[in-house]
Formats: structure tokens, sequence, C-alpha cells
């Protein structure tokens, strides 16, 4: 079997959340927003989910971008996750909107190779090895679908309000999240998500952490889709 990129999970940093702290680097670029260095305000977050002093590192639209105290990215303003406190927004309806921070999926955006997850992770399009997990998305962004786990293979428990909930992967699974061929996933499946928006109308999307799962794969922080 073909594989054609590698990557290691190292320590708490890509398993977990990131840790949103600050640090010194250079001084806000001038450029567009399309060019913003690393760190800088609007700019995506240094590799380790931090920013230049002063800074935070938040999700923006399914991206981890440098953002003021007040959450609002340069040019960006009404497109932060408000804080995480299980009430609705302010002149907004709907379910609340949480603010978490996932793991961001290893093997690209746009359709992108399979993730396969078992002793280590690695990249592939022809297929994962006999014993690893073969994970396609982390939400509909990788899909332009739904991104969907079987009941069969996974079991949600959602955290009440915004809180961490679980993802409980069956022991011997084989296949995980999966892209469907609509914008929502089969009756009693777990939807992944970044976002409200990318869950079906009256839905949030809510913070959980993968179990029983393997080394590679377990604690990663990614989101589903709940009443």
């Amino acid at each position: 079997m073909g594989k054609l990129l590698v990557f290691s999970f190292i320590g708490t940093a890509v398993v977990g959340s990131f840790a949103v702290a600050g640090c010194v680097g250079d001084e806000p670029s001038s450029a567009t927003a399309g060019t913003l260095a690393q760190g800088v305000l609007g700019g995506p977050c240094f590799a380790n989910g931090t920013c230049n002093e002063g800074l935070s590192c938040e999700l923006v639209e399914g991206e981890a971008k440098c953002t003021t105290s007040s959450g609002a990215p340069a040019g960006d303003a009404s497109s932060v996750d408000p804080p995480s406190n299980g009430n609705t927004d302010a002149g907004r309806s709907g379910p609340p909107v949480c603010k978490f921070q996932t793991t961001p999926f290893p093997c690209g955006n746009e359709k992108p190779p399979t993730a396969c997850y078992g002793g280590t992770q690695s990249c592939t399009l022809t297929g994962c090895n006999v014993g690893d997990i073969a994970w396609a998305c982390n939400s509909a962004r990788q899909c332009g679908t739904a991104c969907c786990v079987s009941a069969d293979v996974a079991t949600l428990a959602a955290g009440a309000a915004c809180a961490e909930g679980t993802l409980l992967i069956s022991a011997g699974a084989s296949s995980g999240a999966t892209c469907s061929s609509g914008t929502a996933c089969a009756a009693g499946d777990t939807q992944l998500c970044q976002a409200n928006s990318d869950c079906p109308q009256g839905q949030r999307c809510t913070p959980v952490k993968i179990i029983g799962a393997g080394a590679a794969l377990n604690g990663t922080i990614v989101a589903a889709c709940v009443p």
C-alpha cells in the first residue's frame, strides 16, 4: 500500500486542545489578509497554537487565527465564535455557539487523502494497513458534504451545554469518520463539525474527545452536532 505523507503526533499539542498563550515575535504585518505572517493580528497561529504578545489563537470559520483580546481578527470582527457559556448569543436566535479548538485534520483540507490511525498516523490515497482506523474527515469542511461516524463505529456522549463530551470508538473498528453523499448523516450516526453552520438546523456544534481508539487517535479533540 502506498503511503503519501507521514505525520506523528507529538505530546498533547496535537492530540488535545491548543494551549493558548502569548509569545513575542514580529510586529503585525501590513500585508493583506491572504498573506499575513504567522502570529500577527488576523494571520494564522504558530504551529504550537500561540500568537505574538497580546494576541490569542482562536478558531475563526474553521481556521486557527490570531485575534485581539475581544476575539476579533483584523477585518473579520463578526465571524468569531463568542465565549462558551452555554447561553444563546444576545440578538441571535438558535442554539448556543460553543467556543473550542479542535485538532486539525492531518491530511489536507479539500478532498484530502485518508488518515490512517494505528500505532502511528499516516496519510494515504490507496487504503490503510490492516489494524489501522481509516479516518476521512474531522468536519464537513474536508468533505463538502456531511462528515459522519457510523453508530456501529462510535458512541457519542455529548457534554452538557458546551462542555467537552466523548466519542467512544468501538473495539476493532477499521473505519471511522467518512464523507457522506449528502448534507446530513444517517439517523443515529454522529455528524462531525467545526461550527453550528455545519450541523442540521437547530443543532449545536460541541467539542468531544475521541477515546478507545488507540494511541494515535486517542485523545484527539473533534466536535459533533448535538440537539
